[in-house]
């Protein structure tokens, strides 16, 4: 009687120790299968990032000789004006870059970047830190562009300029931030106005274009 309740007993607990040892087999899986989805769609999210930057470095590279241009001419107006020159009529065209950050906001909202390397991070976190000051002088400068069209002082052509300069040592900062990126990445940006999204080529086509005329200049 004893010896049948102890192999009973000793069935019952095989049977629970074979359940318990089945659930944390099937929990271990599912932790594994989900670790493993998650660090797929952190890869995923890296990729989307380092396209997004690629595009933007794309549209501060097409953008750079408009602006270069422009400071140049303003510079010698302001030369000419200081050396009480004729400055003539002219009309002013700027073309400016447009940034997304639409992918690293995603990567954040998702917390897709838990799985993604601190340093890079922090690499990726400053650049869109300078891109977000770019973007603020940016609408600086769109502002006195547009008010240097109704007055055409030399005082707002000097503020124009100015702008304009930091604006250029703001980019050339944050194309640096780009290359650090790209580099560490393992890849190059893309070709001029081309990035990579999901393995299908997207062309940027925005391409903004403003002008201004100096007082009764024509465009």
């Amino acid at each position: 009687m004893a010896g049948t309740f102890r192999q009973r007993a000793l069935r019952v607990l095989v049977e629970v120790v074979s359940v318990v040892f089945a659930v944390l087999v099937a929990l271990a899986v599912d932790e594994v299968r989900q670790d493993h989805a998650e660090r797929q769609q952190a890869q995923a999210a890296r990729a989307a990032v380092v396209a997004e930057l690629a595009s933007n470095m794309d549209e501060l590279r097409r953008t750079e000789p408009s602006i270069d241009s422009l400071a140049v001419r303003l510079d010698s107006l302001g030369d000419a004006a200081r050396s009480g020159g004729r400055t003539g009529e002219a009309a002013f065209h700027l073309e400016l870059p447009d940034f997304s950050r639409a992918a690293w906001e995603t990567a954040r909202m998702t917390q897709a970047t838990a799985h993604l390397p601190l340093d890079w991070l922090i690499r990726v976190s400053k650049a869109y830190d300078t891109q977000a000051l770019y973007e603020s002088l940016r609408a600086d400068v769109i502002r006195t562009f547009a008010s240097v069209g109704y007055n055409g002082s030399s005082g707002s052509l000097a503020l124009l300029a100015g702008q304009l300069h930091v604006l250029q040592d703001v980019g050339r900062g944050l194309e640096q931030k780009y290359d650090t990126i790209f580099a560490s990445s393992g890849n190059g940006p893309s070709t001029t106005d081309t990035a990579l999204v999901g393995g299908a080529a997207v062309r940027d086509t925005i391409q903004p274009r403003d002008s201004v005329m100096s007082p009764g200049g024509t465009p």
